[in-house]
C-alpha cells in the first residue's frame, strides 16, 4: 500500500466497522446472551480465517515459540476478556456510554504505555489526549450520572479499554520478531 488514499480509505473503514460493531452487538443483543455473542463473534473470526487460510496461505507464517505465549496472553486478555466486557457494558449502556467505550480507547492505550511501558509520549500527544478524554466525558456525563446500571457498564467498558490497551502493548514486543 503505497498510496496515501489507501491509507485513508483503510483508516475510514476500520472506523466504520468498529462503530457499527457497537450496533450490531446492541441489535444482537436483544437475542443473544452477552457471552454467546463472543462465541458467535469468534466463530466468525475463526470463519473468515480458514478461508483466508484456504486461499491466501502467504499471508500465515509459523508462529516462533518465543512469541507463543505473548499471542496466547493477546487471545486471553485481548479478546475474550475484551469481548466479553464490551459484550456487558453494550447490554447495559446508552449512546453516551458508547462514545465513551470506543472514544476512550486509543488515549487509555497511550496513557498505559506511558505508565506501565515506559513508551516516550510526546507532550502535545498527551495534551490532546486529555482533551479528547475530556471532550468525550463531556458528552457522556448525563449517562455517567444516571445510576448504577451506567456504572456497571462504565466498569465493564473500562475493563475492555485497559484489557485492549495492556494486549497492544504487550503485541508491540513480537512485533519486531514479526515480517511485515
Amino acid at each position: 500500500m503505497k498510496s496515501p488514499v489507501m491509507y485513508y480509505i483503510c483508516t475510514v473503514s476500520a472506523i466504520i466497522f468498529w462503530s457499527a460493531s457497537f450496533i450490531g452487538t446492541k441489535i444482537a443483543g436483544s437475542v443473544f446472551s452477552p457471552l454467546m455473542l463472543c462465541l458467535l463473534r469468534f466463530l466468525c473470526a475463526t470463519a473468515v480465517l480458514l478461508i483466508l487460510r484456504v486461499f491466501r496461505k502467504d499471508l500465515f507464517q509459523p508462529v516462533e515459540k518465543k512469541d507463543r505465549m505473548i499471542i496466547f496472553l493477546s487471545a486471553v486478555i485481548g479478546v475474550t476478556v475484551y469481548y466479553a466486557c464490551e459484550n456487558f457494558a453494550v447490554s447495559v449502556s446508552t449512546a453516551g456510554m458508547a462514545s465513551l467505550i470506543s472514544g476512550s480507547y486509543p488515549a487509555i492505550t497511550v496513557l498505559v504505555g506511558l505508565l506501565f511501558y515506559h513508551v516516550k509520549t510526546p507532550l502535545k500527544q498527551i495534551i490532546g489526549i486529555l482533551i479528547a478524554m475530556a471532550g468525550v466525558l463531556l458528552l457522556s456525563w448525563n449517562d455517567l450520572s444516571a445510576g448504577t446500571e451506567h456504572l456497571l457498564a462504565l466498569r465493564f467498558s473500562s475493563s475492555t479499554v485497559f484489557s485492549g490497551a495492556f494486549t497492544t502493548l504487550l503485541c508491540r514486543r513480537s512485533r519486531k520478531s514479526i515480517p511485515h
